[in-house]
């Protein structure tokens, strides 16, 4: 198997990097909101800031990945967002007062660049390597975020004990910087096609370009069978971890007797499938194709939702999770790739984000479906998100369009074999 080139290595290294600061970060934060205030309503002010302005950037994040270069934006927004949460880390170290405001600055700062760093990277990597490699390169990329998660989580509690909080924000911030560091030396030769700039000046003239931009997104969904359908596909991958937190408190009530200790070993079941599966998912992909892939991972993750609730010990939950974190791994990396394979012109990032979109209104859909039903019984509600599942393979059986390419070629030829020759 050839080895991923320098700038595919570089784009990895920023990815696990910056995971491990943000699974340090996420815990520090819920500790001193809880430490200094007593209540884990604090914490649940900071959720809600966060995802109002996590909204609002996505609306601007896909426009501005089409319209900047995107290597420019990435560079750009892991600087700023590293500055500030140092900046956080150092008023914190002084204890300079006003811990709500501070931590809701550094949350609200790591959020808002999230849309921005997701819509670059999927308009840039394309760009960055040739396609029989987008499928690995994505694979390592779904693994080196859960080992970044895993790390940071493992980390935060040996740094808040020795160090304090504010070296663990600062950590973040590091991480951060690393990253801008890393997408610098990628090459520059990568050209991704853009949009071309507007001559319009003013604020009703930019909010018109924007409105423009996304419009046209939507026509360009219109105009290629197949991408709607990958888009809505994609939200497996975004409704399976979300399904399984709102489970894992009852899981771990009936199978490990409510010991806390169930829920790392369900959660972390999880995480190690995804980064285990994530390393192999690529020769799969390669001997089956990316459709086949998809609607065998999709139907294993339904699979493992009804064994879930036909499950009758610890272990077998904890088997269960893992097999789901694989298959969770296989789905978004076929799925993933053919998008951005599928994908032409400068729609790339209005496309990543679209993705994030669609996943977003169903979980608001059905997640609430699956809270009201589980207060009922958890066995059905298991079976709620295993048609979920199951709708989404159904989906990818009846979309053949999806995975040709727009001129109705066959599959694209990161998606049929690749060549399994000694890495170089």
């Amino acid at each position: 198997m050839t080895r991923l080139n320098h700038d595919a290595r570089l784009m990895l290294s920023a990815t696990l990097v910056s995971n491990i600061g943000n699974g340090i970060q996420t815990l520090t934060i819920g500790k001193l909101l809880y430490d200094s205030t007593g209540s884990v309503a604090a914490f649940g002010l900071v959720i809600v800031v966060e995802y109002l302005m996590l909204f609002l950037a996505n609306a601007l994040a896909g426009s501005a990945a089409d319209r900047y270069p995107p290597r420019r934006t990435l560079v750009a927004v892991d600087s700023v967002r590293g500055v500030l949460v140092l900046a956080v880390s150092a008023l914190l170290y002084l204890q300079s007062g006003h811990q709500l405001a501070l931590l809701t600055l550094v949350t609200v700062a790591v959020q808002v660049g999230k849309p921005f760093s997701k819509a670059a990277r999927f308009a840039l990597e394309p760009s960055l390597m040739a396609a029989d490699q987008l499928a690995r390169y994505n694979g390592l990329a779904f693994s080196a975020m859960q080992a970044g998660q895993l790390l940071g989580i493992a980390l935060a509690g040996v740094v808040l004990s020795n160090w304090g909080a504010p070296l663990a924000i600062g950590l973040n911030g590091l991480s951060f910087l690393f990253g801008a560091g890393a997408y610098f030396l990628v090459s520059d030769a990568a050209r991704v096609e853009l949009l071309t700039p507007s001559a319009r000046r003013g604020a009703l003239a930019w909010i018109a370009t924007l409105w423009h931009d996304w419009r046209d997104a939507l026509q360009f969904i219109g105009r290629n069978r197949g991408v709607g359908a990958l888009l809505v596909a994609c939200a497996g991958d975004y409704l399976t971890p979300s399904f399984l937190n709102l489970f894992f408190v009852l899981l771990v009530a009936l199978h490990f007797g409510g010991d806390p200790y169930g829920l790392s070993i369900l959660d972390g079941g999880f995480a190690v499938g995804a980064m285990l599966g994530g390393l192999a998912v690529d020769r799969f992909i390669a001997v089956h194709g990316a459709r086949r892939s998809a609607l065998l991972a999709l139907a294993g993750q339904g699979a493992g939702f009804v064994l879930l609730a036909a499950s009758t010990s610890a272990w077998m939950c904890a088997a269960l999770t893992f097999f789901i974190g694989a298959m969770s791994a296989l789905s978004l990396t076929a799925l993933t790739t053919t998008l951005q394979l599928r994908v032409k012109g400068p729609y790339k990032g209005r496309m990543g984000l679209a993705r994030s979109l669609v996943a977003a209104v169903l979980a608001c859909v059905l997640v609430p479906l699956a809270t009201a039903v589980v207060a009922h019984s958890l066995a059905l509600a298991l079976g709620v998100a295993a048609l979920v599942s199951f709708s989404l393979g159904v989906l990818v059986i009846f979309s053949p369009r999806s995975f040709q390419a727009p001129g109705g070629a066959k599959e694209q030829v990161v998606l049929l074999s690749q060549s399994h020759s000694s890495s170089t």
